[in-house]
């Protein structure tokens, strides 16, 4: 396809601006819904329903018909997401500041060896006593060794605990996690405040799911056991999804040269599943002529595909981003597999709309805007390369994978600055190296499961390792350089965002200079602004809790109330700790800012000025945590 055809190109996609207006729409009216700084009154959803309706009323040119449409979809979803928090049954953590009962099985006992005389309970089937009416799935409680020394797991107790309120961001840039916690994303966190108690509670009855799953979490459990030693825990993250065994420095190396998708089961693992599933069945059904000539071979193996990637999925313990990957991954297959790639574009419409009915706050979560960007990516890709993709060669499917992953690393591109600051300045040749790789890693995987009920499956478990220590040595290696991954800040989204479209564009229409240039551009363009970006000569985080100063590139620590949270604080931030670890822990008010403010998140001063954060309340869900009860 050349440029002078791209309005061929546009006209294939000219049918479905109603379904497109529709999806930007209701990530539009969520976005917005959820940005703002105060609460909205849910009426002002109506706004946009009635401009769009008046617009679509007279409106007979098609395209302006459906901007209407999607400005209709942008009014309601506005108003389904203060639905949806007017709804929320969350718990109450300023209640929860006195002790209240706790019900729950353990599920599992964490020790520190750094305080032997201190361990966490996991606790799950959790009750709250006077909490609200939240439930909640998890929780996590600091006990003494001493309390629990007759407890083992699967024993239910009863605790007298006292809950920690969530946090809001600590230093800048840093997500604020309150609204997760709102909404029940995660666990509770506290601590025992009398004595552990064993009790009683009738074991739920065992259904069919319930048996069913207790015997996938012991596969599961056994895959891990057998497989977590190898490649660094990196081939039990790929043949389960259990990253727990994954060594933190290599998780390090994974996310700073932007492969971190790669240790997780994503829609590529999930893809590779099912195409090889279909064109295996639809080999073997071609060399038997009887079979060819009176079965539809075409239709069992897709059936065949997507029921092995939903077993896959199962196995992986089906978390709701995996179930989520999954389901575009079907969008796409389907659409392959029939042909009609037309159709899962409009599937991809409906499947956004649909999600951020139900449930807006999704717009929020980093992995739903990452899945869908990639899939919407690759769908554009599959619909200008649709003749190029009948091939079956290895020069096409090298082809083919490799614009798919340029293609996904740009629609994404935009999110992970927009979410987490951060480029990787090297991730798309990394990926372009590592994908394919890690494609062979994929298929001796599920050889692996096929083999491991005859328990021959080490030969095969030995070659995916070496194969993934590949990848290993990739990232490690490219992790060394200091702007392998850079910091920016995050309003340069709608920049990545356009120089993304631009890099796409130019390879939906074939004009690789052109996507050359504008990738290359891109690259330079986060490259001077990571350079460029201030750094604060203090930055005082944690309200007042840690104080670190700038030694050139690193920082010095001040004081730290609590050395290890401050480590992990500058971890997530990005910033380079220099000097002994043995820093004070009270506060130098010498180095402290001067401002108005009582209490503040955090502050930074940079050639003399201060820049002071106060604490964000202005929402339902940041009124959950301590600093803010004082408004109340």
């Amino acid at each position: 396809m050349q440029l002078s055809e791209l309005k061929d190109w546009t006209q294939e996609l000219r049918p479905h601006l109603a379904p497109l207006a529709a999806a930007f729409g209701a990530l539009t009216g969520a976005a917005v819904f959820f940005s703002l700084t105060q609460e909205p009154w849910w009426g002002w959803g109506l706004l946009p329903v009635g401009l769009g309706l008046i617009l679509g009323g007279f409106s007979v040119w098609r395209p302006l018909s459906a901007v209407a449409w999607g400005i209709v979809i942008t009014g309601l979803v506005f108003c389904l997401s203060a639905w949806q928090v007017a709804r929320v049954d969350f718990v109450d953590f300023q209640a929860a500041q006195k002790s209240h009962w706790l019900t729950g099985r353990v599920i599992e006992v964490k020790t520190n060896p750094d305080k032997p005389n201190r361990a966490t309970l996991v606790l799950d089937r959790i009750e709250t006593y006077g909490l609200g009416e939240a439930i909640v799935l998890k929780a996590n409680i600091g006990v003494y060794v001493s309390q629990i020394r007759d407890v083992n797991i699967g024993d239910t107790l009863a605790l007298p605990v006292v809950l920690l309120a969530p946090e809001g961001p600590k230093y800048k840039g840093q997500r604020d996690g309150r609204l997760w916690k709102f909404f029940n994303g995660g666990s509770v966190n506290g601590y025992v405040v009398g004595s552990v108690e064993p009790t009683w509670r009738p074991e739920p009855e065992m259904t069919i799911t319930a048996r069913a799953g207790l015997w996938l979490d012991e596969v599961r459990q056994r895959i891990f056991e057998e497989s977590d030693s190898y490649a660094g825990g990196a081939v039990a993250a790929l043949l389960i999804g259990n990253e727990d065994a994954v060594l933190p420095d290599l998780r390090d190396a994974y996310r700073e040269t932007g492969l971190s998708h790669l240790l997780a089961i994503s829609g590529m693992q999930l893809t590779l599943v099912a195409m090889s599933v279909y064109g295996l069945l639809r080999w073997l059904g071609a060399l038997v002529p009887w079979v060819a000539l009176r079965v539809n071979v075409r239709l069992y193996a897709a059936v065949a595909a997507l029921l092995a990637t939903w077993g896959y999925t199962f196995l992986a313990g089906a978390s709701v981003s995996l179930v989520r990957a999954t389901i575009m991954a079907s969008i796409v297959l389907v659409a392959v597999i029939s042909g009609r790639l037309k159709s899962a574009l409009r599937g991809w419409c409906a499947a956004v709309v649909l999600v951020l009915m139900v449930s807006p706050v999704m717009v929020t979560r980093a992995g739903f805007l990452l899945s869908i960007s990639a899939v919407l990516g690759l769908i554009l890709l599959a619909m200008a390369e649709q003749d190029r993709w009948q091939g079956g060669k290895i020069s096409s499917y090298l082809r083919g994978l490799v614009l798919a992953t340029v293609v996904a690393g740009c629609a994404t591109a935009p999110v992970l600055v927009g979410i987490f600051g951060q480029y990787s300045v090297i991730g798309m040749i990394a990926n372009v190296i590592a994908v394919p790789i890690m494609a062979i890693a994929t298929y001796l995987g599920m050889i692996v499961l096929i083999l491991w009920p005859f328990g021959i499956e080490n030969y095969a478990l030995i070659a995916m390792s070496a194969v993934v220590e590949q990848v290993n040595s990739l990232a490690y290696w490219l992790s060394s350089y200091e702007y392998a991954n850079v910091t920016v800040d995050k309003g340069l989204w709608w920049v990545v965002a356009i120089f993304a479209v631009v890099v796409m564009v130019a390879i939906y229409i074939q004009r690789w200079l052109e996507a050359a240039v504008a990738l290359g551009s891109l690259v330079m363009i986060m490259l001077v602004a990571a350079v460029t970006m201030p750094k604060p000569d203090l930055m005082i985080w944690d309200a007042g809790r840690a104080g670190l100063k700038r030694e050139g590139d690193s920082y010095r620590m001040l004081w730290a109330e609590n050395l290890d949270n401050t480590v992990r604080l500058a971890k997530l931030a990005r910033v380079k700790l220099v000097g002994d670890t043995d820093v004070a822990e009270t506060v130098d008010d010498a180095y402290m800012p001067v401002t108005d403010l009582e209490s503040f998140a955090w502050a930074e001063r940079n050639k003399g000025v201060w820049v002071v954060k106060p604490f964000t309340c202005g929402r339902i869900w940041q009124k959950l945590a301590g600093e803010c009860w004082v408004d109340e």
